[in-house]
């Protein structure tokens, strides 16, 4: 079964090595695995279901350096759709939707935010009407999408205000906890640097992850390094910070032990390796540790061995062993990609949400972290707008529990030569400035949502011993980013 749709594209608009990006999208919006290629002028969507859906595109953006945009839904057809039109189709209708269901919950627009909107409907009606393969179609498309992209910033920003605005009426400051990942632990002058920015970071964070793995607490069978993680506790202790701890237990390849990894399918070992292991782990920092997140990544195949009915099943294990400790703080479960766009290169009936479903059933379970680590490599999630970002988050709020969202945007394109799949051309580009943007678009956003409870930007400085090397705050000399600055300014305007 699959689904091809054909479409015609202006060759100055997308380049060659984003095109192979595009992918289609079905019911809910669920990735599914896609094959791209040109013919001639005529760009094939081909993918490996039956039906219609949404196709996403790669655009360079002048403010967040690229964003994939959405058709509205579409059904296969022998006559090719005009791939600008429909983006812009798709942008007017969600900007439409969101104006609307924004007023249904007490959004008060201007009458300059009607007019627009009234006006980019008739433009578009223009547009819509108006022949394929007419000249002056591509640029007439080309604008209107530009516009309604300004459009849905506009109408974002004009809600988070009134939003957060009527908040800071009754919660002058918002019980949202912020927190960094600190990889400079991993350098011989550990102590040294943090004392160094200390008082630069008490102003932004609560709370410091500086978890070592699985495969670094526990190299060798019962021979345990705890000495590797008191440090590190010790440290932030010192200087003013709470600490999480963990991912205990993170699903891929780099973090279990060689000595497991090797026995990964011999009956169960890996599951009482594993229990043993987070039983210990839970003993050992009972008392250090301020938020707990017991495992991640159970969702993104990276762990190629072990289906995911396995790792749920193991997860549900150790969130029983974590409440048999009667912990203080809640133990918290990471969903890696939760637009789901590790489906586009695993076929698996499990998306984001029947997974968090299935969670959502286990007792003790006290909140789902969010990672969405934005970037173009198989272990990112694909960059969507402010739209699509508070939508997400709005998903995920029906399961009623705390949500943490473990976030970061990098600061340039990524060239690493172990992801190879994250260079795509000069065509666009990320850098400080679009950097600092996400954070002005995103972290309003999430202050809004009460269902939020914290935020940690997964990386606080730039490193070559990274997967997601430029994403940090501090570049690789300690210089300050703007991005800090701008995450600085919102800790506080809203945060105790």
């Amino acid at each position: 079964m699959s689904t091809t749709l054909r479409f015609r594209y202006p060759r100055d608009l997308l380049s060659q090595p984003l095109l192979h990006r595009a992918f289609f999208a079905s019911w809910g919006r669920i990735p599914v695995p896609t094959q791209v290629r040109v013919e001639e002028d005529i760009l094939i969507i081909e993918s490996q279901t039956l039906g219609s859906g949404t196709v996403h595109f790669p655009w360079p953006n002048r403010r967040l350096g690229l964003v994939f945009l959405a058709t509205e839904t579409l059904c296969e057809r022998e006559r090719p759709y005009h791939i600008v039109k429909e983006l812009a189709r798709g942008q007017l209708g969600r900007t439409i939707r969101r104006f609307v269901e924004l007023v249904y919950c007490g959004f008060k627009p201007n009458d300059k935010l009607r007019r627009t909107i009234r006006l980019e409907v008739a433009r578009f009606a223009n547009i819509a009407t108006a022949d394929d393969q007419s000249p002056e179609l591509d640029e007439q498309a080309k604008e209107s999408l530009s516009r309604l992209i300004q459009l849905s910033l506009v109408l974002n920003e004009m809600f988070l205000e009134q939003s957060l605005s009527y908040r800071k009426q009754y919660t002058p400051l918002f019980p949202i906890q912020l927190g960094v990942g600190v990889t400079s632990f991993l350098q011989e002058n550990a102590m040294g640097y943090l004392e160094s920015y200390a008082d630069h970071l008490r102003n932004v964070f609560h709370l410091m992850n500086a978890t070592p793995t699985w495969r670094e607490l526990e190299p060798e069978s019962d021979a345990f390094s705890w000495e590797l993680f008191d440090n590190r506790i010790e440290a932030m202790r010192q200087n003013g910070f709470h600490a999480i701890g963990g991912p205990i237990v993170q699903f891929d390849f780099r973090s279990i032990p060689n000595w497991v990894l090797e026995q990964i399918n011999n009956g169960d070992f890996f599951e009482r390796a594993a229990l043993k292991y987070v039983d210990t782990f839970l003993e050992h920092f009972s008392d250090k540790i301020d938020v707990w997140i017991l495992t991640s990544k159970m969702n993104s195949h990276q762990l190629e061995q072990c289906p995911i009915q396995r790792l749920i099943h193991l997860t549900s294990q150790i969130v029983h062993i974590f409440s048999n400790h009667d912990p203080k703080s809640p133990g918290l479960i990471g969903i890696d990609q939760p637009w789901g766009d590790y489906l586009l290169h695993h076929e698996t009936p499990f998306s984001p949400f029947n997974i968090a479903e299935i969670l959502n059933d286990i007792p003790g379970i006290g909140g789902i972290v969010l990672d969405v680590n934005i970037g173009l490599s198989s272990r990112c999630s694909y960059p969507r707008d402010p739209m699509a970002f508070s939508a997400m988050i709005d998903q995920w709020s029906i399961f009623g529990k705390p949500l943490y969202l473990s976030f970061g945007v990098p600061s340039e394109l990524g060239t690493n030569p172990d992801l190879p799949d994250e260079f795509v051309g000069v065509s666009f580009d990320w850098s400080r400035k679009t950097q600092q943007e996400w954070i002005h678009r995103c972290i309003p956003i999430l202050f809004s949502k009460r269902s939020i409870a914290g935020v940690f930007w997964n990386q606080l400085e730039d490193s070559e011993y990274s997967e997601f090397g430029s994403f940090g705050l501090f570049d690789t000399v300690g210089r300050l980013k703007p991005a800090y600055r701008k995450l600085a300014a919102y800790r506080s305007a809203y945060l105790e």
